[in-house]
């Protein structure tokens, strides 16, 4: 069985290196390996002749490891901060006028493509971004043209209810390499309780993607359901996570809900309903389901905000998009505009740690409790993994499920 962790504090950020350093010494190492002296032995020899030339690694090492991995970089873009929703742990105030203009948006994927990698990712989020469809149109078509001329890749991804798909929508995306990220916390009680239409009287279960699965599933088109479990619903979140797996979505990520104080009697139903969620799991999977929980394809990490470099409607650039919360702490985000004409490399390999993140977004006591929860996720994902050490594991690190 996994177990309850305590809690830590939390460190401030460390400052980052010179990009033209990091690209210059870069340069050096490929030039040493290809002329031939001799190489480090081991790691810490290798870490103890960089803290030499380099200073401390606390001011280097993240952003370098940045730098050499393979992954491709995110740019998210807010379009606007109007939504159709209210929901009850929703912090973001839904504001009109916030419209991103398609040349802030055209700047923005300008900024993303003169990155060094061969591919990138331009993720839409709000708000509601569908509710500003042209303008999610006109960044793809953009964001391909110009990705091709200058022989990049470029992916999609767009965060949305769900409200504003249709078959036309799902059409003309299919041509395009968009992923969707669709977001449902459960059965029409929980849907309706937790995720609230704006406008009274309407559903917001029923015009959202519980009857789209079948459209969505026929488009082709990559998709998994975020489901956000609220403390005050925790006892149904096996039965919502299952509920979302039988309308026709086999990839769910739950996320809990953050900014709250979960109770012990609440830390513990959690605990309790991941482990009949994994129990659950395993029978369907031994019987050939094709179901996913999408957290365990990831790294174990008590909380991991979104860290990404974020352009706002106004062209100004953010570490992370904690500061939609519209705090007294907003600033603390902020690390550029796009009249600064600022390199996205660098923004992306200096944006804030997870650490900074947490220290800035909620308060202490808050943080401190919504660690505790994160930590019992953890423990349940370790957990897992160690139920099924004996079956082969995929190349991503998920679990292999029996076929």
């Amino acid at each position: 069985m996994f177990v309850v962790a305590g809690g830590s504090a939390c460190s401030p950020p460390a400052p980052g290196g010179g990009a033209l350093g990091l690209q210059g010494r870069r340069r050096e190492a490929e030039h040493t390996r290809s002329t031939g002296p001799p190489a480090f032995q081991d790691t810490p020899a290798a870490m103890n002749n960089a803290t030499a030339v380099l200073g401390p690694s606390q001011r280097w090492l993240t952003p370098f490891k940045r730098y050499v991995s393979q992954s491709a970089p995110r740019l998210v873009v807010i379009p606007t901060w109007q939504c159709e929703l209210r929901c009850r742990y929703c912090f973001i105030p839904k504001q009109d006028g916030r419209v991103m203009t398609h040349r802030t948006l055209e700047r923005s994927i300008d900024m993303l493509l003169a990155s060094d990698r061969d591919q990138v990712i331009l993720q839409f989020f709000g708000g509601e971004a569908l509710i500003e469809w042209d303008l999610v149109q006109h960044a793809i078509r953009y964001g391909t043209e110009h990705a091709k001329k200058w022989g990049k890749r470029i992916r999609y991804i767009i965060s949305s209810n769900g409200w504003s798909i249709d078959e036309d929508k799902l059409t003309w995306l299919r041509d395009f390499d968009v992923k969707l990220e669709l977001s449902l916390d459960g059965n029409a009680e929980t849907q309706n309780s937790f995720r609230r239409a704006l406008k009274k009287g309407r559903d917001s279960y029923g015009e959202g993607i519980p009857e789209k699965a079948e459209m969505i599933q026929a488009s082709g088109l990559d998709h998994e359901v975020i489901m956000v479990v609220h403390p005050e619903a925790v006892d149904r979140m096996p039965a919502n996570f299952f509920h979302i797996v039988g309308l026709g979505y086999p990839r769910v990520q739950i996320n809990f809900a953050l900014g709250f104080i979960w109770t012990p009697e609440q830390k513990q139903a959690f605990a309790k309903g991941l482990h009949q969620i994994g129990a659950e799991l395993k029978t369907r999977w031994a019987q050939g389901h094709d179901v996913t929980l999408v957290n365990l394809e990831g790294a174990p990490m008590p909380i991991r905000l979104n860290g990404e470099i974020t352009v706002d409607w106004d062209g100004t650039v953010y570490g992370g998009n904690a500061f939609l919360h519209e705090t007294k702490h907003k600033q603390n985000f902020v690390i550029g505009h796009l009249n600064d004409l600022g390199s996205f490399d660098r923004y992306w390999m200096d944006s804030p740690p997870n650490e900074y993140l947490l220290d800035w977004s909620y308060p202490p006591d808050v943080t401190k409790n919504n660690l505790d929860v994160g930590r019992i996720f953890t423990s349940f994902h370790r957990w897992m993994h160690l139920q099924t050490a004996e079956q082969k594991r995929a190349p991503t690190g998920a679990i292999d499920r029996p076929s």
